[in-house]
């Protein structure tokens, strides 16, 4: 695997989490979803292979 990515809404308060262990924005779908007929913004994130083993130094 190369590359992990997620995606999610503005005021995750897990972007946080995804922060911490490694992930990093990519940038942002502005008004991208809608939910209960309100767009909402849509931030995505990744992580590549590179920077997991130089966070957590392990192989797979």
């Amino acid at each position: 695997m190369e590359r992990v990515y997620l995606d999610h809404y503005t005021g995750n308060p897990a972007a946080h989490l995804y922060l911490n262990l490694g992930f990093q924005y990519e940038g942002v779908l502005r008004k991208n979803c809608r939910k209960n007929g309100v767009l909402y913004d849509v931030h995505l994130m990744s992580m590549l292979a590179e920077e997991y083993f130089e966070k957590y130094g392990k192989s797979i």
